[in-house]
């Protein structure tokens, strides 16, 4: 089965006064629609399944694929729409999800990365600065040769644990992260801090994937991570950045104001 639901259309006669960014705006959400009728299986028709002798498995009646959208805020600045995919493929071992955000400028119809949103420290393309490793000591290097013996003993016999490196700084967006999703979900964080860690663990030097968009009905911006394991996908909790601590952080004054009841 395949259940496709169009983007929403903003009004637009391509006359009235102020009608060319909405204009602009529904031709990218027309071209979302058509990216969305692209079937996610490699799918074919029957006529070239039977022509080429391939598995009548890949007949998209053997699939399931559900494509939906919801308006998460339309203010004076800002439009913002999550897009979500739930799709089976044949064969697949399970299904699977997708979530992406698309946010438009309402005054110039133009789409916008909702990270810029954001102060510039806290983008995931922002490069920050690593853990401060201990300082090497400058003491003269000893003249006497270095022992080839094995590693020495602990006092219990066994040998002792190699050194590890100090832990790796948490990239701002992620610690933010983490931040919030301690306040606004102790369960939750409880249970997907390690899972979070891990992933970031897996790319140190840069930010983890991250959804963003604001959100009116909680008057907040909406921060989920992204990309997780199938198996951890329950951890792709979404926290809000209420309006003041975007206020505090700095965030874009245009998004404050949207936000504002």
């Amino acid at each position: 089965m395949v259940l496709i639901e169009p983007t929403p259309r903003l009004p637009c006669s391509g006359t009235e006064p102020g009608a060319e960014p909405a204009c602009k705006i529904n031709a990218a959400l027309l071209a979302l629609d058509q990216e969305a009728l692209a079937l996610p299986c490699g799918l074919l028709d029957d006529a070239t399944i039977a022509a080429q002798g391939l598995d009548p498995g890949r007949n998209p009646l053997q699939m399931w694929y559900a494509h939906w959208v919801v308006v998460t805020h339309q203010g004076a600045s800002f439009y913002s729409l999550t897009l979500h995919a739930d799709a089976f493929c044949p064969g697949g071992a399970h299904g699977w999800t997708e979530q992406s955000a698309v946010l438009f400028d309402l005054t110039t119809g133009a789409k916008v990365d909702p990270f810029t949103l954001l102060p510039v420290a806290l983008r995931p393309d922002t490069p920050f600065p690593p853990a401060p490793l201990d300082p090497v000591p400058l003491d003269p290097v000893p003249l006497d040769p270095v022992p080839l013996d094995p590693a020495p003993l602990a006092p219990d016999g066994q040998t002792p644990p190699p050194l590890t490196a100090p832990p790796h700084t948490l990239p701002p967006l992620t610690a933010l992260y983490l931040e919030v999703l301690a306040k606004t979900d102790p369960t939750g964080a409880a249970d997907c801090a390690g899972t979070i860690t891990q992933q970031q663990a897996l790319t140190p030097d840069q930010t983890m994937d991250f959804l963003l968009y604001p959100e009116a009905a909680t008057r907040s911006l909406i921060l989920t991570p992204q990309g997780l394991a199938h198996a951890a996908r329950p951890c792709e909790i979404g926290v809000p950045l209420d309006l003041p601590l975007l206020e505090s952080l700095g965030a874009d004054p245009r998004l404050i104001v949207d936000l504002q009841p």
